[in-house]
């Protein structure tokens, strides 16, 4: 595959299903988004044709992009819902960044894989430790030859 297709698939399906930004028309915390929608929104949609990308007018309303997953996005309470993104008083540079953000991530939250691994069954040769000396130990060769 193209090498810009290894961040929004995977194992060969498209992760991203619909982008949604939402603005203003009138407000000044959307100058931002109105100018990514007018320059770039009609390319953007006709450069990656398999999601759906929607502009949404909301008077009155804070900007923010939403993104739909495959598998959506899981929270603390069950419930699946969109990725969200504020977009308030952001550049049309920022808009962009976010739009690609949403595009290249899978949808689901960032794993930790940094705790320390617990085993129910130790290790018959010990623990580990900091400083431990895992070096073989060194034979020097006493033996003396007989001539």
């Amino acid at each position: 595959p193209p090498p810009h297709l290894h961040a929004m698939a995977h194992k060969g399906i498209w992760q991203l299903q619909r982008l949604r930004l939402y603005y203003c028309d009138k407000h000044g915390c959307s100058r931002g988004v109105r100018a990514w929608i007018s320059k770039r929104l009609s390319d953007f949609q006709q450069e990656h044709p398999q999601f759906e990308v929607e502009a949404v007018l909301r008077k009155g309303r804070a900007p923010f992009i939403e993104g739909h997953y495959l598998k959506g996005r899981v929270h603390r309470d069950g419930q699946t819902r969109p990725w969200t993104v504020d977009l308030s008083n952001k550049e049309e540079k920022e808009v962009e960044e976010y739009v690609e953000l949403l595009k290249n991530s899978k949808g689901t939250k960032a794993r930790s894989w940094n705790r320390r691994q617990e085993t129910s069954t130790p290790s018959i040769q010990g623990t580990w430790f900091p400083g431990m000396d895992l070096s073989p130990p060194s034979s020097s060769s006493s033996s003396s030859s007989s001539s």
